[in-house]
């Protein structure tokens, strides 16, 4: 019995310990956008990543390519304080981009790690164009954005609407945060609502139906 009893206090305090560390490294990094290893047809308008802990100024998010920095301006951190950001030069050519993170909390500590994407500008030939044009619009139907991949100009209004009979949304990725741009995020669409969102900035946006975000997905350039 007295055997048990140690083996079971044992037990108890190596799962406490556990439970700490575990607790103690959940501190982390949660999804980005760009995605690790993603290859993506243009640059990304900024590159976006979220964290489970409230982020602080002195964090920082660097993007290069060998030892050219692609980072426009400063590292922003959203109001929720779980994502920060930082704008990515438009013009950025073909290539691995490496993108190295300080993420601090309260407390003075700091997160430290890196991802990388690649820009690979010939996937753009599979966006249709609809350039030079002041509205365009994408149909939801049959499960699908339509065009999905849809190339605007700078200042371009697109129209969504929902000719399904099923509701969806037009929301940000990634999911299920939906943080890229989180101008993009739309109620419920029954079928006929229009939903219509101005793309003032240069670059690739990526974005799904919420509800069916694993076969639903579009992309803006």
């Amino acid at each position: 019995i007295l055997s048990c009893m140690v083996v079971s206090a044992f037990l108890a305090v190596t799962s406490l310990s556990l439970s700490a560390f575990a607790a103690k490294n959940s501190v982390h990094f949660v999804s980005s956008m760009p995605k690790n290893n993603e290859k993506i047809a243009a640059a990304p308008l900024n590159v976006a990543i979220n964290f489970n802990f409230d982020v602080i100024e002195g964090s920082s998010i660097s993007i290069k390519k060998g030892k050219k920095e692609y980072g426009i301006g400063e590292t922003t951190i959203d109001g929720d304080n779980l994502v920060m950001r930082r704008m990515m030069d438009p013009k950025a050519p073909d290539g691995t981009y490496t993108v190295k993170y300080k993420a601090c909390w309260p407390g003075g500590s700091c997160h430290d790690g890196n991802f990388k994407f690649k820009i690979s500008k010939k996937l753009a030939k599979n966006f249709i164009s609809m350039t030079g044009k002041s509205e365009v619009e994408v149909n939801l139907k049959d499960f699908k954005f339509s065009p999905g991949q849809l190339k605007i100009s700078k200042g371009t209004t697109v129209k969504f609407t929902n000719q399904d009979g099923f509701g969806h949304t037009v929301t940000t990725s990634p999911h299920p945060d939906h943080y890229f741009f989180r101008a993009m995020n739309s109620e419920i669409l029954n079928q006929g609502n229009t939903y219509s969102v101005t793309f003032d900035k240069p670059g690739l946006y990526f974005y799904h139906c919420h509800p069916h975000a694993s076969s639903m997905m579009g992309s803006i350039l």
